[in-house]
């Protein structure tokens, strides 16, 4: 035999080993699949049907199937009548430690929900100080020279005043051509039309098909630059076309743009029905129209309302007033509704930079007259000479709150923008745990989990400004008036 051959056949012999040693131990570690391979599950606890020689037998269960983790999650369901451990009783807690100590004893590992029900960080201790915000405003117009006592209501409940701020109010602010209205038409055979155009957000027109063509006839030649839609509070798919009427007597597209607004909780953003902006060089005529147009099927989990609506606008603004286009969506006050986020949705075209700089607010002339407000709201200030806008901003819960819970532990969402607050928020659900239990009796215990954020934006937080200002070396605040759709300094910055 060559010593070839002997190489050739020695070689082989090796590989015939090493296949066998192999296919030997896969078929061990399939047999008793290592700890690295072992799946994990969902646990849920549901309406509070729990006992612990039920938790002994599941996780005896999971240790028979090779599961290697367990996380549990405390859900509610609505059709089931609730059992007689609530969460967060003392009675529960017991049964989380005893969970966590038979999953030491079985040799299943265990983690916890972030909080009772499966979205997302929230719970009863979570007060409206600590949970998710987002800037609102009232606004006031006076006339300087003189000493001014003004009182502002706040927006709404939980109102925490972040900032009072003054500027020269712009030209074109409270510019409409709504009086110069002189007819207004639809093909629709529907009516109401008009009140899409009579000043209040309290009256809508319902659509009930598509295409809808609304005509605007003026009584003279108006300059337009802006205009706004407001919908009412019913989900609505659709796009809307804006058109002048130009010399030649010919129709001219301005703007094209959907009206997104299917989904109305607050995980769309708190101002779901905050109005749709567009913003583009100025337009002289005095005919305009708007065509409404089927934006395709609702979302199959959204449900018409019992008059069949397709949709609602309760106000539409044509005006020369500059304005930020998309505002609402810049500043995460409303987000796209669908879950097909792609890579561009949050992009939007570069802006229309006003003409002139009266249009404009200039950030230098912005004025922090916060220190000029009382407790109650009150401001009193003597105001220079001049038409001033003034601006009390402030942050107001978004209204998140976890799910699916019982009352009980049901509570706001935490800030997820502050390290205290999240701190908290641990230090008084998981961290509750750590407390209870000693280091020895918790090795099971491996992690915290968050399944399914579905809790909307938030755009401000506590110190907010201070950090804004240390990380990009200006102050924010003087900037804080775009949030009203208004242009600072220029559309670019």
């Amino acid at each position: 035999m060559s010593h070839s051959i002997r190489k050739q056949l020695l070689y082989f012999l090796l590989l015939s080993i090493s296949i066998i040693t192999v296919a030997n131990d896969l078929e061990k570690d399939f047999r008793n699949p290592p700890e690295s391979t072992k799946p994990w599950v969902y646990w849920y606890w549901i309406s509070s049907h729990i006992t612990k020689e039920g938790i002994t037998k599941d996780l005896e269960a999971m240790r028979e199937a090779g599961i290697g983790e367990a996380f549990i999650s405390n859900v509610n369901d609505e059709s089931v009548k609730p059992g007689d451990v609530p969460v967060l009783s003392e009675k529960w807690w017991s049964c989380m430690e005893h969970a966590i100590r038979e999953g030491g004893r079985i040799g299943v590992k265990i983690g916890m929900f972030n909080c009772p029900g499966w979205s997302m960080s929230g719970g009863p201790w979570i007060t409206a100080d600590k949970t998710m915000r987002y800037l609102v405003s009232t606004e006031a117009h006076i006339r300087g020279g003189e000493k001014v006592t003004l009182q502002f209501d706040a927006p709404g409940a939980n109102f925490q005043q972040v900032v009072v701020q003054a500027f020269p109010t712009p030209s074109n602010e409270k510019h409409s051509v709504n009086p110069s209205i002189r007819k207004i038409s639809s093909n629709s055979q529907e009516s109401g039309v008009e009140m899409m155009f009579d000043g209040k957000k309290n009256t809508y027109y319902s659509f009930k098909s598509y295409p809808v063509t609304i005509g605007i006839s003026l009584s003279k030649i108006e300059e337009v630059r802006s205009i706004k839609l407001f919908p009412a509070e019913v989900p609505m798919n659709a796009y809307y076309e804006l058109q002048y009427l130009d010399h030649h007597n010919y129709w001219r597209t301005i703007c094209r743009n959907k009206i997104d607004r299917q989904i109305i909780q607050y995980m769309a953003g708190p101002m779901t029905f905050g109005a749709i902006s567009e913003s583009f060089e100025a337009i002289k005529s005095n005919d305009f129209r708007i065509i409404f147009t089927d934006g395709g099927p609702l979302l199959p989990w959204i449900k018409l309302t019992d008059n069949k609506a397709l949709g609602c606008i309760s106000e539409i603004e044509l005006s020369g007033k500059a304005i930020v286009p998309n505002y609402n969506e810049k500043q995460l006050a409303k987000l796209a509704p669908t879950p097909f986020i792609s890579w561009d949705t949050y992009m939007w075209p570069t802006s229309v930079e006003p003409e002139s700089s009266e249009l404009k607010i200039d950030v230098s002339k912005v004025i922090n007259i916060t220190d000029k407000v009382d407790g109650s709201g009150v401001l009193t200030w003597n105001a220079p000479s001049g038409d001033w806008t003034i601006v009390r901003t402030g942050m107001m819960p978004t209204g998140a709150v976890n799910h699916p819970v019982p009352k009980n532990a049901e509570g706001f969402e935490v800030d997820k923008m502050n390290k205290a607050h999240t701190r908290f928020h641990f230090d008084n659900f998981a961290g509750k745990i750590l407390e209870r239990m000693p280091a020895k009796d918790r090795k099971a215990l491996r992690h915290v989990v968050m399944d399914s954020y579905e809790q909307g934006p938030q755009n401000w937080t506590d110190d907010m400004a201070e950090r804004f200002k240390k990380a990009y070396g200006y102050d924010p605040l003087p900037w804080l008036p775009v949030l009203t759709g208004r242009v600072v300094d220029s559309a670019d910055k």
